[in-house]
């Protein structure tokens, strides 16, 4: 095996494949796989769960393939002085690497002790535009669950149907919704790994009008976009339908500044850890927002003006839970819907139906 490509291009795939690549037990996942495709390199890593790859233009003399340690590999290319990098693989599996005066000599893994990346089959086909998908991600993808106790909500649940494409996610204590347009009438649901989304979301662009290519298979998913190819396997299992844990009784209906609110909420956390665990509460009254805290470190209290129609309602919220869902409002404005003090909060935007936010109450102690 032996080519000639761009050390930027090279360096930068590297990067991009990188996160596909885990320890494992079988040596040759914790490497990159290269493999020439006529005048092309192909470049790829993979944990059998997750699969990037991309291909770079390059002159190749000889064709083959190998697996390199990933590192390394990446730390010389990183620091070779000459934006063109030679590399030749001999009958020892040794590779070398040249560029200006730089050589390195390094131990390779033959390419035949890769594992074979995973398929997609009897699958659907759809386009979305990046900044689209991008923003369907980035509202929901706070509400994962991280522990792992249910592995069906360490993902976000996809469901297409109506020229529509929504995304879900919740771990028990708040709920995400987004939904967008698309142009595509097939009908599915899949679940995408969070690992596999947060991946995905590096190479796309907040402006970007050009499509991710998104072809759905039995248990995989594959994503190209700008060049890359994310094969993944989907999560298994039921998914339940939380539309039904929506409240439908709005006794008390807020219209906030989203960045208002936010910053109120920030301004009570300090005296808030991880350790302090103590709920936030809220008083939603007489067109003012009402938050105060107290902990055995301190205690803190504030107010904003808010257009609120309704019932009175004092309700108790983890902070951080909070925080993180008005952190992924993407409007000027919202609207809070309040259902009693021990009904979930809905967070929308002002107008529209982009996306929907649930969040737990946390029952308050009697002040006093």
């Amino acid at each position: 095996m032996k080519f000639t490509c761009s050390k930027t291009e090279l360096s930068s795939a590297l990067s991009n494949v990188n996160g596909a690549i885990m320890p494992s037990t079988i040596a040759a996942l914790e490497g990159y796989y290269l493999r020439t495709v006529e005048n092309q390199i192909y470049v790829g890593g993979y944990n059998l769960d997750l699969g990037i790859s991309t291909l770079l233009n390059a002159n190749v003399e000889q064709h083959g393939d190998v697996v390199l340690n990933c590192s390394l590999f990446a730390s010389i290319i990183r620091k070779l002085p000459e934006e063109n990098v030679h590399i030749s693989i001999d009958d020892k599996n040794i590779a070398k690497i040249k560029s200006g005066e730089a050589e390195y000599s390094i131990i390779t893994i033959p390419g035949h002790e890769y594992p074979e990346m995973l398929r997609v089959v009897n699958n659907k086909e759809f386009s979305i535009p990046e900044k689209t998908f991008k923003a369907l991600i980035r509202r929901t993808k706070f509400a994962v669950a991280k522990d792992g106790t249910n592995p069906i909500y360490t993902g976000i649940l996809f469901e297409m149907g109506d020229n529509k494409l929504t995304a879900m996610a919740v771990d028990g204590y708040r709920l995400a919704m987004s939904t967008e347009d698309i142009e595509s009438s097939e009908e599915a649901r899949f679940i995408v790994p969070e690992k596999t989304l947060s991946e995905i979301m590096k190479m796309l662009d907040d402006e970007s009008e050009e499509d991710v290519n998104i072809v759905i298979g039995n248990r995989t998913i594959r994503f190209e976009v700008n060049g890359y190819t994310y094969i993944s396997r989907t999560l298994d299992g039921e998914f339940r339908d939380y539309r039904s844990s929506i409240p439908k009784n709005d006794l008390t209906v807020v219209n906030v500044t989203t960045k208002n609110i936010r910053n109120l909420i920030d301004r009570i956390s300090p005296v808030v850890s991880d350790r302090l665990m103590s709920p936030m509460r809220c008083i939603f009254t007489e067109n003012q927002i009402k938050a105060s805290c107290s902990t055995s470190i301190g205690t803190a209290s504030d107010r904003i003006v808010a257009d609120i129609v309704g019932e009175r309602c004092e309700i108790g919220f983890s902070n951080r839970y909070l925080l993180e869902a008005l952190r992924a409002c993407e409007t000027e404005e919202i609207k809070i819907v309040l259902s009693g003090p021990l009904s979930p909060m809905k967070i929308l935007p002002k107008e529209g139906d982009s996306f929907l936010f649930l969040v737990l109450p946390v029952r308050l102690k009697a002040e006093g």
